[in-house]
């Protein structure tokens, strides 16, 4: 099967990746990993930064501190595993274009942002649990688990998506389309952002605003997000977050910097998030089957996830890098596509 062997080519390029990392990527793709390794090593602590404590306390009891090759290897096999799930659907059901660019993509992904010391490789359990449960209280209850000790013990803005993937899940329960979810969406992250401002008494993007504005004074800024409104008004957090939104699923911006790789760049999220919004449009009539509510919660998550991103995500590097060990849930809803719409059930009945 073609799917079969582009898997296999991509598997064999990424365990590459893994393996010659420090000789292939440059240096920009390194980022936390080194500090992690420290951490892990004893070199030094992280004090007032428990997440990376924690990454680095798990690395150093695995016995992987001293061996960066390993850890690699160990953060990419995990993280391929939900495709090794799914390609077993995707066997029964055939393969597209669009399936085909998800799934090599993101497994060649994988090992660039996962193949190293890495707090993304402890996403994957709230992937597989995602992939494998079938819906129903308790596999809710086992999905929302794994995301809330992340956000304890890594990075507490996870609370964000928790709670919106809750208020989701409840709101969206009975009727999902494009528009129903878009109109969701935004209006969810104008009232988080209301609420945030209210709370801390700080802008909505104060914490985007904070990044950007450190790494502007050291000239790192090809691919920040700026500011859609520079004002500090109590409106111009919701507004700045509701346009934040808008660029990470329909990244312009990067197309403006006139650069080969941003363009690819442009295009991967460009096509990713296009074809997530398509999915939901095909699928709005089949979310009462028993699949199409696996499906359904996975719209769900990817939802409350890209909200979240509207409050904290400085820039697209990151953003595709926060965004990879997703990308499976992504190909699972091409594949709910695939199986459930009329136009593919017509197929497999001639």
């Amino acid at each position: 099967m073609l799917l079969d062997s582009g898997m296999l080519v991509a598997g064999l390029l990424g365990l590459l990746l893994v393996i010659f990392r420090d000789k292939i990527l440059p240096a920009r793709f390194m980022g936390d990993e080194g500090t992690i390794q420290e951490l892990a090593r004893g070199l030094w602590s992280a004090e007032g930064d428990s997440s990376y404590t924690q990454v680095a306390n798990f690395y150093r009891w695995m016995g992987l501190a001293e061996n960066a090759t390993l850890a690699g290897l160990f953060g990419f096999v995990l993280a391929c595993m939900p495709y090794l799930l799914l390609i077993k659907e995707a066997r029964a059901l055939g393969t597209s274009f669009g399936i085909m660019v998800t799934s090599l993509s993101g497994v060649l992904l994988s090992a660039v942002y996962m193949g190293s010391y890495s707090k993304e490789v402890f996403l994957v359990p709230i992937v597989l649990a995602l992939v494998v449960l079938k819906p129903g209280k308790l596999s809710l209850l086992l999905i929302c688990l794994p995301m809330a000790l992340y956000a304890t013990y890594f990075r507490s803005y996870w609370f964000f998506v928790l709670t919106f993937f809750v208020l989701l899940a409840f709101i969206l329960r009975k009727n999902i389309s494009i528009k129903r979810l878009l109109l969701v969406t935004i209006c969810g992250i104008a009232v988080g952002s209301l609420l945030l401002s209210f709370i801390l008494d700080v802008p909505a993007d104060h914490f985007r605003q904070v990044v950007n504005v450190r790494r502007a004074v050291v000239g790192d800024v090809n691919t920040l997000i700026p500011r859609f409104i520079p004002s500090e008004s109590i409106f111009s957090g919701p507004l700045n977050n509701i346009w934040t939104f808008i660029v990470l699923v329909v990244p312009i911006p990067l197309l403006l910097l006139f650069s080969g790789y941003y363009i690819v760049i442009f295009a991967l999220l460009a096509s990713i998030w296009g074809g997530f919004y398509l999915g939901v449009q095909r699928l709005k009539n089949v979310i009462n089957r028993t699949h199409g509510l696996r499906i359904t919660r996975a719209i769900v998550f990817l939802s409350a996830f890209v909200m979240t991103q509207a409050f904290f995500e400085p820039d697209y590097g990151s953003a595709l890098k926060h965004l990879t060990p997703f990308i499976p849930l992504f190909l699972m809803i091409q594949l709910g596509v695939k199986e459930m719409t009329p136009e593919s059930t017509s197929k497999e009945n001639r």
